[in-house]
C-alpha cells in the first residue's frame, strides 16, 4: 500500500517535469525561435505550424554544430601538440 503511494507520486512528479520540459523545449525554444525566423520572410505565419517548428529546429541544431565545431577548434589551438 505505501510503495503504491509512493510509485504514484513518483509518477506525478515525472509527468509533470515531462511536460514542463516538452513545453520549455519545444514551445519557447523552438517554436519561438521559428517564428521570429519566419516572420521575417513572411508576415503571415501561423505560429503554431509545422515550418515554424522545422525552422526553429534547424536553426538549434546550427548553433548547436556550430558550438561543437568552434569548441573543437580552439582546443586543437590551445592544447599543446
Amino acid at each position: 500500500m505505501a510503495l503504491e503511494g509512493v510509485a504514484d507520486i513518483i509518477e506525478i512528479v515525472a509527468r509533470f517535469i515531462g511536460r514542463l520540459f516538452t513545453e520549455v523545449l519545444i514551445e519557447f525554444l523552438c517554436k519561438g525561435m521559428g517564428y521570429l525566423i519566419c516572420r521575417k520572410f513572411n508576415e503571415d505565419i501561423d505560429p503554431d505550424g509545422f515550418m515554424v517548428l522545422i525552422v526553429g529546429l534547424s536553426f538549434w541544431v546550427i548553433v548547436i554544430v556550430s558550438a561543437i565545431l568552434i569548441y573543437d577548434t580552439l582546443v586543437q589551438q590551445i592544447a599543446p601538440v
